[in-house]
């Protein structure tokens, strides 16, 4: 029994050396790819690099760059919302802070009773882009969007200088539209409206005092 067992002993114990280090070679590139994943944060999402993986960590690797490559898209993309958000907020709430100050400086009841009714739709109009923009925001790469439809150019755009006249007013710039045509386009209307009233806004920003925005459709 002693000579059957003590070889057996002393194999074992020459073996588990060896298979640990065989294990901690082959197990090499993942403690690789963790030390490398211990150094991605949001600011910096990165694929993981490990040189000459074994053949069977490459499909890990490969799926694991993948998912980063679409984080980082993701984080890119809130981003990106959150900025478009700011700045669609900010014509909006500046029209309601002029909307508020027309209210406090309204001398009659009957300037009253308009100052609150243009401040009300003013906080619809707030309220409707809010949802407008969460909407945008669930809209991702694999999310259903919403069917086009025939919209009306004109009427965004009579709807947008209802929106933004009182800013422009403030800043003494002549905000109109030219007479034209209904104009059908296919697409999305909210993101359309959202699209005329950057073009808007940004032209009453950049106009100077006592200038003039018309907007004019025309095919081409």
């Amino acid at each position: 029994a002693a000579r059957i067992v003590l070889p057996i002993v002393a194999l074992i114990f020459i073996l588990i050396p060896l298979v640990w280090i065989a294990v901690g070679r082959a197990l090499a590139p993942l403690a690789d790819a963790t030390k490398a994943l211990a150094t991605i944060n949001s600011d910096a999402i990165h694929p993981v690099a490990i040189v000459n993986p074994a053949k069977e960590v490459k499909p890990f690797v490969a799926a694991l760059n993948n998912l980063l490559k679409r984080l980082a898209q993701q984080v890119t993309r809130q981003e990106h919302f959150v900025s478009d958000a700011a700045h669609e907020l900010r014509t909006p709430l500046a029209a309601l802070q002029v909307q508020l100050e027309l209210l406090e400086s309204a001398g009659s009841p009957e300037d009253r009773r308009s100052a609150i009714a243009q401040l009300r739709r003013g906080i619809e109009r707030l309220t409707h882009l809010g949802q407008q923009l969460l909407t945008m925001a669930r809209l991702g790469p694999t999310n259903t969007r919403p069917p086009a439809q025939a919209v009306d150019l004109s009427e965004v755009a009579m709807e947008v200088v209802g929106e933004l006249w009182l800013l422009a007013k403030t800043k003494e710039v002549d905000l109109g539209s030219l007479e034209h045509e209904p104009m059908f386009v296919r697409g999305d209307a909210d993101a359309l409206k959202i699209m005329v009233r950057n073009i808007v806004d940004n032209a009453i920003k950049y106009t100077p005092r006592g200038g003039k925005v018309d907007i004019n459709l025309r095919r081409h």
